[in-house]
């Protein structure tokens, strides 16, 4: 399958990976005290959700023409913005692209969480 779509300048991509059964292994959802004195919530990354931020924050020095953005991880899924300059890429292709970064995400994740759980 290819995307068809203007491959010139730099493009945004807000990508999704979720855990195969939505297992909660990435994070988890903790309180917290403002420094208000207001309680809120915050994300706390588990050694599996380090991992996936680590890989995430290491795109650019791989890839040169590719800029890791803005990201968050919640307990069983991940959201990414990624931007692709296709001026120093023209023949990119984010489908093969995201399915290798699914596939090296699963095998950081599978040791530290015990099992194998994929990414969907």
């Amino acid at each position: 399958m290819r995307l068809q779509f203007d491959k010139g300048g730099r493009r945004f991509f807000f990508l999704t990976f979720c855990v195969r059964g939505r297992k909660a292994v990435l994070s988890r959802i903790v309180k917290k005290v403002e420094r208000d004195g207001k309680s809120g919530y915050a994300v706390e990354l588990t050694p599996a959700g380090e991992a996936m931020a680590a890989l995430w924050r290491g795109i650019h020095a791989r890839w040169p023409f590719l800029t890791a953005s803005n990201f968050i991880i919640m307990p069983d899924h991940l959201h990414l913005l990624l931007i692709v300059d296709y001026g120093k890429e023209r023949e990119f292709d984010i489908l093969d692209w995201f399915q290798h970064f699914r596939r090296e995400g699963e095998d950081l994740v599978a040791p530290l969480i015990g099992e194998r759980a994929p990414f969907v």
